[in-house]
């Protein structure tokens, strides 16, 4: 699955609010990474649960349609209630 790079600059709030944070997503079709500036992304703010151990990051279709995002990949993944 194809992925990115991406900075988390507030390692205190991981530590003071739980693996559970508010983050903005979103996607830029002019942004190039020579670029001088940050990518254009909406201000809206989704709950996001983040963990240090995995070895990808994704959001569900459900989300990323809403968000109006091109498919990037796709991944099935597990949990308790199944696949």
């Amino acid at each position: 699955m194809p992925s990115t790079d991406f900075g988390f600059s507030r390692w205190d709030q991981l530590f003071s609010l739980g693996p559970t944070l508010e983050v903005q997503i979103g996607y830029d079709s002019t942004y190039r990474l020579d670029a001088d500036r940050a990518p254009q992304i909406p201000i809206d703010r989704h709950p996001a649960l983040v963990d240090t151990g995995s070895a990808l990051s994704c959001i569900d279709s459900v989300l990323a349609t809403r968000l109006n995002l091109p498919a990037v990949g796709h991944q099935s993944v597990a949990g308790v209630g199944g696949v």
